[in-house]
């Protein structure tokens, strides 16, 4: 039984171990991307977030009304790494509204939470 007990905090500190790398790895990822959208432009950012499950977060480098710079990540897991969203850039805020929020096209599908996190970029970049 004593063996037992040592193979299982072991297994516990292993499991810690990689959990804390883990995050290490996601947050030096998300400063590295917030550093480089930081050479185009004003950031804004969006999420999307779940209980349980997908979510989406949206981060753009806005100069000047227009989208200089653009990328998401969406999805679970720490594993996660932010990907290019060319089809944003280069475009006025204004039209990125009509184009991807819009709620008939929208409301399902894989692109659903990821509108939800530019809508929410969008209303943040408006309050300012």
């Amino acid at each position: 039984m004593g063996d037992m007990n040592v193979i299982m905090i072991v297994l516990l500190v292993v499991l810690v171990a990689i959990q804390a790398w883990a995050v290490y790895a996601q947050r030096k990822h998300i400063r590295e991307v917030g550093d480089e959208l930081r050479t185009y432009g004003k950031i804004i950012t969006g999420t999307h977030k779940t209980i349980m499950g997908r979510g989406c977060v949206v981060a753009m480098a806005v100069k000047g009304k227009t989208v200089k710079r653009a990328k998401f990540v969406s999805g679970m897991g720490t594993f996660k790494r932010f990907r290019n969203f060319p089809e944003a850039e280069g475009k006025k805020i204004e039209d990125i509204r009509a184009e991807f929020i819009n709620p008939y096209l929208t409301k399902k599908g894989k692109n659903q939470f990821r509108a939800i996190a530019l809508e929410n970029a969008l209303n943040m970049y408006y309050e300012k």
